[in-house]
């Protein structure tokens, strides 16, 4: 993301999907789902196969749709962009968790049918009207794929499930999106950098294998990933760079003594998160330094969650290199939370900065997998 992307011209047009900072509650726990029905709609899952242990393949983000070009209707088009195609929010430019593109059967069956996410649409006589079937199987073609099968009468009967019953389905998709980058993690850990975080500040984070401190401070850490990362000065770091055309994402980790509940307040948390990047994130440009954008289009979003039994905040928005010139920004992610055994808040916080030319998604969802994958030391 640069420049261009925040002149206050361009983010006005997102006013209306936005305003006041909003907050929300939800819980993520990793563990196994069960079976369940809505309605007329009978919902199986991962009934009568054995799952694949063969690798996924795809672009991260994609959803493929089988089915035949009578089936591919307007209305189911736009119902499967309703669904899985929400909005990374308050992201900007715009990010879609997943965008559907549709193939024939007769496609389908000369591709590779690994993808990550698959969806396949078909009529069948022996279904009864308005009581179509849907059959979602995990790991089917490959492991971690989640494939969705519905079958139904009559095309109106495939609009409606795809309209209505597959909000929980769509959540499934989500939630393996990042449990994959979990997943690759743990088998092809970092853990040099993983013990030197659970050293300084008492949490287990599941890192790549490729992950590398690029600056430590008393409180303050960050771990780039230099493969794809344009690292940025960091007070009493040692590297910096004037490459520019660059993806780059990474993690820092900071902490501060926990006194009162008013710091876990929303703007206390922004306050407090803008002067530590102030103080500890430095671009490589004298005098500027990482901040927050706070436009009224994009103002931070804060949500109340739960990961692997730690309570505390998610904090998603823009960054920004501001003081002197404002050269770059991007995304950030952020779990914030009072550690139960130092009496700490720490945070734990992702940035995502692409060309305009690149999808942000696949380093959105690895940084999501770092953040969620948060356990407390042992």
């Amino acid at each position: 993301m640069r420049n261009s992307i925040f002149s206050l011209v361009t983010l006005s047009l997102l006013l209306f999907s936005c305003g006041e900072n909003q907050e929300s509650s939800s819980s993520i726990v990793v563990k196994s789902e069960t079976s369940t029905e809505n309605g007329k709609t009978t919902i199986s899952e991962n009934q009568g196969y054995t799952q694949s242990t063969f690798p996924v393949v795809g672009k991260v983000g994609l959803m493929a749709v089988v089915c035949p070009d009578e089936l591919w209707t307007p209305r189911v088009e736009k119902a499967l962009d309703s669904v899985f195609g929400e909005y990374f929010r308050p992201f900007y430019p715009p990010q879609k968790r997943f965008e559907a593109y549709h193939l024939t059967p007769e496609e389908f069956e000369k591709r590779n049918k690994r993808v990550r996410n698959l969806m396949v649409l078909s009529l069948d006589p022996k279904v009864e009207a308005g009581k179509p079937e849907i059959d979602l199987k995990e790991s089917y073609y490959a492991a971690t794929q989640m494939a969705t099968y519905i079958s139904a009468n009559n095309v109106k009967d495939i609009e409606a499930a795809c309209e209505n019953q597959l909000w929980n389905i769509a959540h499934r998709y989500d939630k393996m999106a990042w449990r994959r980058e979990v997943i690759r993690n743990q088998r092809e850990p970092g853990k040099m950098v993983e013990q030197r975080v659970a050293e300084k500040f008492g949490i287990h984070l599941d890192l790549p294998k490729n992950a590398s401190v690029a600056g430590e401070l008393k409180n303050f850490m960050r771990i780039a990933f230099p493969d794809e990362s344009r690292p940025m000065d960091l007070a009493g770091g040692s590297y910096q760079t004037t490459r520019t055309n660059f993806n780059q994402y990474g993690i820092m980790v900071w902490q501060y003594s926990f006194t009162d509940s008013s710091l876990l307040e929303y703007q206390t948390m922004l306050n407090s998160r803008d002067t530590i990047l102030k103080y500890n994130v430095p671009h490589e440009y004298e005098g500027v330094y990482m901040g927050t954008q706070y436009h009224p289009a994009v103002i931070p979003i804060r949500k109340q969650l739960t990961l692997n039994t730690i309570e505390g905040y998610e904090l998603t928005g823009l960054f920004k290199f501001t003081g002197a010139m404002e050269p770059s920004g991007g995304m950030f992610w952020s779990f914030t939370f009072r550690h139960p055994k130092t009496n700490k808040v720490v945070t734990v916080s992702g940035f995502v900065d692409v060309i305009p030319t690149t999808s942000a998604v696949p380093y959105i969802r690895r940084v999501q997998a770092i953040i969620y994958s948060l356990r407390l030391d042992d």
